[in-house]
């Protein structure tokens, strides 16, 4: 459970980050890209032989892992658009319950058994969810009064999208890990990101006129080294945990914290359907670890 905890606080720092982005006003694209940038760049210092590695042994991962950092940038670049368009919860929501994806893909396809009680801890997890997220309709924000059918297919892309992103992980960690160093596999995808990242920070200012922020850039670098970490502590916890267990208790976990920083340090309004949530999630994982 190591690895699971230490990617919790890696992750945290996402949250924490974006509540001062927007605090601060940060410009949160110049931020995400600012942030790839700085994970190739603690990829390279903790593979000094990438380059080498890349240009003299063949490489039958190389798609995968274009594909996977192309998938990061984008599901960024969504989360940061369905939050200013519809609303944190929906899109927290839609995020969270994701989990689902890759602990049944891995049920299914790797054929990891899950017993009583790690699917009661599953389905009170996704429960949890929903209420720490739930809204009562006099809350909800005039922001998310867009059309119904625009707000399902976003969210459903978002849910996919995060869920596509985990199975990936598990992929990497089951056919590539024992010959691919993680390092090689986090430069790979976060120099797609970083790439993709530069082409619309440059439109943005180039067409749009919009000015490069050294505070938005100073962000990213903040984000940037525990986002990479974050990678390499996921697959290394994969390694030593099913995936059922550490996608769950990671998820949650994360849920948990950011709601207990949020509580501390921003003054978030706690309402009863929050508490509740929390209290479940905590039983959710503390059925997962027994069973």
């Amino acid at each position: 459970m190591g690895y699971v905890a230490i990617c919790i606080l890696l992750l945290l720092s996402f949250y924490i980050t974006f509540r001062l982005a927007a605090q601060f006003k940060l410009d949160l694209l110049q931020v995400i890209a600012t942030n790839y940038w700085v994970c190739v760049l603690c990829g390279i210092w903790a593979a000094p032989d990438f380059w080498q590695e890349m240009t003299t042994k063949p490489q039958n991962w190389l798609t995968f892992g274009l594909f996977q950092g192309s998938l990061f940038i984008g599901i960024f670049y969504i989360t940061g658009y369905l939050s200013a368009q519809i609303g944190i919860g929906y899109t927290g929501l839609m995020g969270k319950i994701s989990l689902v994806i890759p602990i049944l893909f891995s049920a299914i396809y790797f054929k990891i058994p899950i017993d009583f009680r790690q699917y009661i801890g599953i389905c009170l997890a996704l429960f949890s969810i929903v209420l720490i997220h739930y809204q009562p309709a006099k809350n909800v924000s005039a922001k998310e009064e867009i059309p119904i059918k625009r707000k399902l297919l976003l969210g459903a892309i978002l849910w996919l999208g995060s869920g596509l992103i985990d199975i990936n992980f598990k992929w990497f960690e089951a056919f590539y890990s024992r010959t691919v160093p993680i390092s090689h596999f986090a430069i790979v995808c976060f120099g797609t990101s970083a790439l993709i990242g530069a082409v619309l920070v440059g439109y943005q200012v180039l067409y749009k006129k919009k000015s490069l922020e050294w505070k938005s850039v100073i962000g990213g670098i903040g984000l940037g080294v525990p986002n990479y970490f974050s990678v390499v502590f996921l697959t290394k916890g994969l390694q030593h945990l099913p995936p059922t267990i550490f996608f769950t208790v990671n998820n949650i976990g994360l849920l948990i914290a950011a709601n207990v920083v949020g509580f501390l340090f921003f003054k978030e309004h706690f309402s009863v359907f929050k508490w509740s949530g929390l209290i479940l999630a905590v039983l959710a994982i503390g059925l997962l670890i027994l069973g």
